[in-house]
């Protein structure tokens, strides 16, 4: 009976140490090997019973649907009536309508941020339109530290639609500096 050790080191690294053992003339001897089993532990469903139950149809009959048609069930905290073209007093802008280059100041209406346009020359002033949350309104609350600096924007957006309102999702904005006597 024969045994040989071969030990192997690594420069620079852990020593790595590869021990075999030959005995007799069968080969190599195998210190621990870990052989799979197919037979599930007592108390855990087989593989063709987690499938059975895949399969089987859902008990759900389908989507739950609001109490009213047609209205959120939860209004937002500090939630107030939407601006005036909102309410019927004016023209509601299509969904999908760009507004280019409109100077507004940014003011808060309770839980929601709305752009009040100033007037452009024509003889109405359109209504504030509440702005939809995204990067670019996040920017314009830290510029006008949270609308308490008097800050005039030039906004370009898209306007939506919803629940027969308007609300616009600001795209492109900078600040039009006051220069005094500079102008």
């Amino acid at each position: 009976m024969c045994r040989r050790i071969v030990v192997y080191a690594v420069p620079g690294c852990v020593a790595l140490v590869l021990v075999l053992a030959l005995v007799g003339g069968r080969g190599p001897l195998v210190l621990a090997q870990e052989v799979p089993t197919t037979q599930p532990t007592a108390g855990q469903p087989t593989p063709e019973q987690i499938l059975e139950e895949l399969r089987r149809e859902p008990t759900t009959s389908g989507p739950i649907m609001p109490s009213v048609p047609g209205r959120l069930p939860v209004s937002l905290p500090g939630d107030r009536p939407l601006p005036a073209a909102a309410a019927g007093e004016g023209p509601l802008l299509p969904d999908g309508h760009i507004i280019a280059r409109r100077r507004g100041r940014l003011v808060r209406q309770g839980v929601w941020w709305s752009f009040t346009f100033e007037s452009d020359g024509k003889a109405r002033q359109d209504p504030p339109m509440r702005l939809l949350p995204c990067k670019q309104l996040e920017l314009m609350e830290a510029t006008s530290a949270g609308g308490t600096r008097n800050v005039v924007f030039v906004v370009t957006g898209r306007v939506t639609s919803y629940h027969g309102g308007n609300y616009l999702l600001p795209e492109v904005f900078w600040i039009v500096y006051d220069m005094g006597n500079f102008e």
